[in-house]
């Protein structure tokens, strides 16, 4: 799967409705593939500007509430989706 989290595969498909779903239930917007790519760095592949700043949001709260960013040496984090929700 190359570390590709829920997230990430929303950020692919240029889903920003999934991408804040998934937010809003605890995906880590820091989370990195095993290419070291974020997911924000898959949106920016993508032209995503909703997806960039829902991103962007998370990532300055998670930021503000952990003291800590970016994807080096954090463990990663998956979300768990139930398998028949679409992306």
């Amino acid at each position: 799967d190359g570390g590709l989290t829920p997230l990430h595969i929303a950020c692919c498909n240029n889903r920003p409705d999934i991408v804040n779903l998934l937010l809003g239930h605890g995906a880590d917007p820091k989370a990195c593939t095993d290419d070291g790519l974020s997911a924000r760095d898959l949106a920016l592949a993508m032209d995503s500007t909703a997806v960039v700043t829902a991103l962007d949001k998370a990532a300055a709260a998670a930021l503000t509430s952990s003291g800590s960013g970016g994807c080096f040496g954090r463990k990663k984090k998956r979300t768990q989706v139930h398998p028949t929700a679409p992306l």
